[in-house]
């Protein structure tokens, strides 16, 4: 019999767009694993909307903590979410790492397909096969506010003077580390295998990556490439592809760029699995006509 496998998501807010998600993924060989920011607590009448979505596998909510951009908060909310999957028992083929802002671009079952196609392939995306010195800041030096200063801009001044004093004073606390540091998208599809391996490996992570700065765009690749999964990866290219994790996200017209219903076209042309993002407040008339596509209601 096949495995099933998990998705694993992240969200905070548009609770109603997640239902279409979860909905839209609901098959018997899917499982749910969701993470609802603590910061903006669910309603009941959501909380049961979200479980009526799933008629085929199951919804398993995590404990929720509070997730702040760009801090290390994002990584531990990664890492919770990969330690409850792992600890279910269920012999998942794949993680698959996505936000409540996604939304898939195929039927399910085609989606289960491709990646029954390819069992034990990590799915990770790179930026470069080597990090690029711009971003070694990020975790070289600590940014002690990182997890409160999205909203607060004077303690984003104080931040910037206090990564500012560091690097004058040669500071570099993970110096003794001798890691391939990469980045890329934190958005992934992996094995649990070295889901494991990165859980594992969590006081580590949290050693070197702690008071840093979005390094859950660099957590993954890092500990990939020095690990043994780094032979399963999918795409080897380190070019900056999408394709390697089949989201298709366009940082070009926007920061991403939110899809809207004169997209549709495009987007379910375009060859990728999922594509992210979408703002149901913006256009959910992108969201509705996705939704009838991949349920096979409407026909290209």
């Amino acid at each position: 019999m096949a495995k099933k496998h998990a998705f694993l998501i992240t969200a905070h807010h548009q609770p109603e767009l997640l239902q279409k998600l979860l909905s839209a993924l609901d098959h018997e060989r899917v499982d749910f694993y969701l993470h609802w920011d603590k910061k903006s607590p669910l309603s009941a009448v959501d909380h049961r909307a979200l479980q009526s979505a799933v008629q085929h596998g199951k919804l398993v909510f995590t404990p929720s903590i509070s997730v702040n951009w760009g801090g290390y908060s994002q990584i531990r909310c990664e890492l919770l979410l990969w330690k409850t999957a792992l600890q279910s028992g269920e012999d998942y083929a794949h993680l698959h790492l996505i936000s409540g802002a996604d939304f898939p671009l195929k039927n399910v079952e085609e989606i289960l397909a491709f990646f029954d196609a390819h069992p034990d392939r990590e799915f990770v995306h790179f930026s470069t096969r080597a990090l690029q010195p711009a971003f070694t800041e990020r975790f070289t030096v600590f940014h002690p506010f990182q997890e409160k200063m999205k909203k607060n801009s004077l303690l984003e001044k104080l931040e910037w003077r206090l990564v500012k004093w560091q690097k004058t004073g040669g500071v570099h606390r993970n110096r003794k580390e001798k890691l391939p540091f990469a980045k890329g998208a934190n958005w992934c599809s992996i094995t649990p295998a070295f889901a494991a391996y990165l859980v594992q490996n969590e006081k580590r992570i949290r050693r070197i990556f702690s008071f840093s700065r979005c390094c859950d765009e660099i957590f993954v690749q890092t500990f990939l490439l020095a690990s043994p999964f780094a032979e399963n990866l999918y795409m080897p290219t380190f070019a900056d592809d999408y394709r390697s994790i089949l989201r298709y996200i366009d940082w070009k017209r926007g920061e991403p760029y939110v899809f809207r219903e004169a997209d549709f076209e495009e987007l379910i042309s375009c060859g990728f699995l999922f594509a992210r993002k979408f703002d149901i407040r913006l256009d959910s008339a992108i969201i509705d006509r996705l939704y009838r596509f991949v349920k096979r209601e409407e026909e290209k």
